[in-house]
């Protein structure tokens, strides 16, 4: 028994691990971060994640973009360096970067040999102690510079009824939607009450046989089986309790980042809102 407890303990402990931290700028990764991008239908461009880092988020994302660009040189067979990196810093030189801004800049490069355009999308970066920026940039990179229609992406962190559908599993909800530790929290949480309420009725039911088989000692065996009971009925409201919000973390708490390109086409959906003012459901139209 000491051991559930002490597996429940650091099943809490990952529930509440995810919490919101200064030192990134989303609590949990997006999934672009991950290699799943947007489904793009348009093959005039193509996603690419670029990192890069520096003492200032601006030095990180210059640098992502240097990555960017030296890398696409090199699929050309060519080195980016001297006054064409030069270049890619003028070009660079107004986009100031903040913490809480979103920002989308569009780059067309022409040197010598090699001609480019991409367009920044998102941004995830993350502080490490020493105040070093860590930064992930989300472009949309052009087959052709010359023929390339960059397209809108739109960014959520909300999953709706398709997370809460996937929560009717202890934790699969969350796994779905990118709070992976929370999601094997939850998961292993209500496995361990599980366990604990099969214990504690196994024990209390021992010790109902023995106050038959030892009348004498009936006294000592019921009390103990009364407190097994009680343990038993304890597991068992910690598990309704873990299941409820398991379901309503689902629902309403924000997953990881996940974009779609704005194709035109117009959608109803409906996602759980919970607030100070007012709790329900939201229907949104998209178009």
């Amino acid at each position: 028994m000491k051991t559930i407890f002490v597996f429940l303990l650091l099943c809490l402990y990952g529930i509440s691990m995810q919490a919101a931290r200064p030192d990134k700028s989303d609590k949990i990764a997006p999934r672009w971060k991950n290699g799943v991008f947007p489904k793009n239908h348009d093959n005039s461009y193509y996603f690419k994640v670029a990192h890069g880092e520096g003492r200032t988020l601006s030095d990180a994302c210059e640098s992502a973009v240097l990555t960017l660009v030296g890398d696409l040189a090199s699929m050309h067979g060519v080195s980016v360096k001297g006054t064409a990196i030069e270049k890619i810093k003028a070009e660079s030189r107004d986009h100031v970067y903040t913490e809480n801004i979103e920002h989308n800049y569009t780059y067309n490069l022409d040197f010598d040999n090699f001609k480019t355009a991409f367009t920044q999308i998102d941004i995830y970066w993350e502080k490490d102690k020493s105040g070093i920026y860590n930064c992930w940039v989300l472009f949309e990179v052009a087959n052709n510079a010359d023929k390339v229609r960059f397209q809108e992406v739109t960014f959520t962190k909300k999953y709706g009824i398709r997370g809460l559908a996937y929560s009717l599993i202890p934790g699969v909800g969350q796994l779905y939607k990118g709070s992976t530790a929370k999601g094997l929290s939850i998961l292993g949480g209500e496995a361990a009450l599980a366990a604990a309420i099969v214990l504690c009725e196994n024990t209390r039911a021992s010790y109902v046989k023995k106050m038959r088989e030892q009348p004498a000692h009936a006294k000592t065996y019921n009390s103990k089986a009364d407190n097994w009971e009680t343990g038993r009925n304890v597991c068992i409201g910690a598990a309704v309790a873990l299941y409820i919000y398991n379901l309503v973390d689902a629902a309403i708490a924000n997953g990881a980042k996940r974009g779609r390109i704005q194709s035109g086409q117009k959608y109803l959906s409906m996602t759980p809102v919970m607030g100070t003012e007012c709790n329900g459901l939201a229907l949104t139209f998209h178009f």
